[in-house]
């Protein structure tokens, strides 16, 4: 019996070592099957967004990620995805899956944005006051900064929070044209107009070919009571980012029409030549509408 038992184990042993290879073998198979899936549906997702498909871009990424949830280029090409089809909904629940302590202060900047056009106020506050704590000691602290400000002037909230942020903003990272614009839009908002004019021209000389910039600067100055003038930012805005609605809005209402650029008569035939001249003609524009 004894005999019999330590064939059996023997037998048994055997069966282990000549197995292991094959077990090996099996998992590197599995691996690499994982590895083309993941290959072919992060390909089809990019192929996607290049055909400016961005809902089937999507459904490749959300595969790629069903299998391998730390894959950091197809989660960034996904809520990129998500964002450009504004389904920000998607986008905090793509966020969530991260434990909060594995969060970034990128991962909280998008938390809070996309809260915010959500319309879910109350949470992009306390994802950009994590975001504020998390970034203090970093070069993203006067970024950090700068968008909870925004945030809180565009909303009207708690005024003397904001202006005192965008203040340290603008501080930490002077003559950034952003962060300027921000500074001139917290105090329009706390009824400064004449404050909100300098600084708006100060973020406009930075900046001269940002159309929000100038979109705000129409804005001011229809608080000033310069309507011909606000109406001439608001064209301005209009010329240099045709999707600004907002600006196209208000020209409207003035009775102008929201047009774009014409086209360099005899300009260079190259592509990038015209882009580069057509660019320089509208800084040429804005400043002579500033100066």
């Amino acid at each position: 019996m004894r005999t019999q038992r330590n064939s059996l184990n023997h037998a048994a042993r055997l069966a282990c070592v000549l197995c292991l290879p094959l077990l090996a073998s099996g998992c590197r198979l599995r691996g690499a099957v994982k590895e083309v899936y993941v290959s072919q549906h992060l390909n089809a997702g990019v192929a996607a967004l290049q055909s400016g498909k961005t809902r089937e871009a999507a459904t490749e990424l959300e595969r790629v990620l069903e299998v391998e949830p730390d894959h950091l280029e197809a989660r960034e090409l996904l809520l990129t995805t998500l964002l450009q089809n504004k389904q920000y909904d998607e986008v905090i629940q793509v966020l969530g899956k991260r434990p909060p302590a594995d969060r970034t202060v990128q991962d909280l900047f998008l938390l809070a944005d996309a809260s915010d056009k959500a319309g879910r106020v109350n949470d992009a506050e306390t994802f950009y006051r994590e975001a504020v704590e998390r970034a203090k000691g970093t070069p993203q602290y006067p970024v950090a900064l700068n968008n909870f400000g925004y945030m809180l002037a565009n909303h009207g909230r708690n005024l003397p929070e904001s202006l005192r942020l965008l203040t340290e903003a603008d501080r930490l990272m002077p003559n950034q044209g952003t962060i300027v614009d921000s500074l001139s839009w917290v105090y329009y908002r706390l009824g400064d107009h004449q404050r909100a004019l300098t600084e708006i021209d100060r973020a406009c000389r930075l900046a001269p070919t940002n159309g929000d910039l100038h979109y705000h600067r129409g804005m001011i100055l229809l608080g000033l009571g310069k309507e011909a003038d606000a109406a001439r930012a608001f064209r301005l805005a209009t010329v240099l980012d045709p999707h600004n609605k907002e600006a196209a809005t208000q020209l409207q209402r003035r009775g102008g029409t929201a047009r774009r650029p014409a086209s360099v008569a005899g300009g260079p035939k190259k592509p990038w030549e015209k882009a580069a001249q057509t660019l320089k003609d509208l800084v040429e524009r804005a400043r002579r509408e500033l100066f």
